[in-house]
């Protein structure tokens, strides 16, 4: 006989042995405190694990949360920034058409005229040394062929 029974049977003899309590009942009851106590404690240790877990889950769900909403901080302060980059006015918009349209028109006109006038003194540098050095080389190209 192991210990528990041994125990067990000792005490319902000393409960048979007091004539005026009924032993079988108050042992019944006993037993059933003792397995409400156990069942009690295992329901409170589940009830503790069951918090911690869910108070891991809340701070990861916390970090998280902080995360994104830095995160669509960052998204707002960027659709800000574009949207008034694209909200240009037509009068800024004309404005700014002008502008470039001079400037380049201008450019243009300048590039133009010094483009002409290195190309007509090149012709006439190319017209000179033709008229002072063509009959020379007629004669040296005559003398080789």
């Amino acid at each position: 006989m192991d210990q528990s029974r041994l125990k067990e049977a000792l005490i319902q003899a000393l409960l048979r042995m007091v004539p005026i309590v009924p032993a079988n009942e108050f042992k019944a009851v006993v037993d059933a405190i003792r397995r409400t106590e156990t069942d009690i404690d295992k329901d409170v240790e589940g009830a503790i694990e069951a918090i911690r877990k869910s108070s891991d889950l809340v701070v990861s769900l916390e970090k998280k949360l902080t995360e994104r909403s830095a995160l669509l901080e960052k998204l707002k302060a960027e659709h800000k920034r574009l949207t008034e980059l694209s909200t240009i006015t037509k009068e800024q918009t004309a404005a700014l058409s002008e502008a470039l349209r001079e400037t380049i028109g201008s450019s243009t006109r300048k590039e133009r005229g010094v483009s002409l006038l290195i190309n007509l003194v090149a012709g006439v540098i190319v017209f000179i040394v033709g008229v002072i050095f063509g009959p020379a080389l007629t004669r040296w190209l005559g003398t080789i062929f």
